[in-house]
């Protein structure tokens, strides 16, 4: 049977372990459930599972994006106030407003850009308006609160940050899934060429049909752009 198992997602590899595991404790080749070939990969196979579960994320992105959406949210309220007051220009709270108006332009519009970026502008307006000649401008139009509300967003921001990059890392730190790949390729393959060549002898005929089955579907899964399907919703035997 094709064992060219490169051509397979670091999900679709796993998928594809947990079926090949899956088939052979069903079936009636008793042989096959002890073999050391089979069970070492079944071992690599329970090595490797949480790896992908774990899928290389610190479990943090929604945190740090649920971040950024307020100081997006914040900065895009806080600049509305301030282009509010700058329609009266000859108002004490319009002239603050349109002194305050170049410091705003320079930072954006920051709707559509990457996190990054608008950090980084952020942080850049924040340090202008902290300086006396502006701050007294902020004084003058009433909104401190919100100014503080946009540095206070930022700084939560910041925070999640700073600990996803520490979490992302320790991850490096660990056994990662590609070396953990590896280890599961070369065990399934082991495994697979065994029952091939134990094909024409009798008993493990079932076995070599329905293993090959599992490895046809999974080629054609990817011919067709998806990942592979799990046939059983069984965890892998340990």
């Amino acid at each position: 049977m094709k064992t060219n198992l490169s051509i397979y997602s670091t999900k679709g590899l796993d998928t594809i372990g947990r079926n090949v595991v899956h088939v052979t404790l069903q079936n009636a080749q008793e042989a096959a459930k002890t073999n050391v070939l089979f069970l070492k990969a079944e071992t690599e196979l329970n090595a490797y599972s949480p790896l992908v579960l774990k899928a290389f994320t610190t479990g943090m992105g929604k945190e740090e994006n649920a971040a950024m959406k307020l100081v997006q949210s914040n900065y895009r309220r806080f600049t509305k106030m301030v282009e509010a007051h700058a329609e009266f220009p000859d108002t004490e709270k319009g002239k603050a407003a349109v002194a305050l108006q170049p410091v705003i332009k320079r930072a954006g519009k920051l709707y559509n850009e990457k996190k990054g970026h608008v950090s980084a502008s952020v942080e850049n307006l924040l340090a202008e308006l902290a300086k006396p000649e502006f701050t007294s401008h902020i004084v003058t139009l009433g909104v401190v609160p919100e100014a503080e509300a946009l540095r206070a967003a930022k700084t939560a921001y910041d925070d999640v940050s700073v600990k996803r990059l520490d979490a992302k890392s320790d991850l490096r730190q660990t056994d990662s899934a590609t070396i953990g790949r590896k280890k599961l390729e070369k065990a399934l393959r082991n495994y697979l060429a065994f029952v091939t060549a134990m094909r024409g002898v009798e008993g493990w005929e079932d076995l070599y049909s329905d293993l090959n089955e599992v490895m046809k579907a999974a080629r054609l899964s990817v011919r067709q752009g998806k990942e592979p399907a799990i046939i059983t919703d069984q965890e892998p035997g340990v």
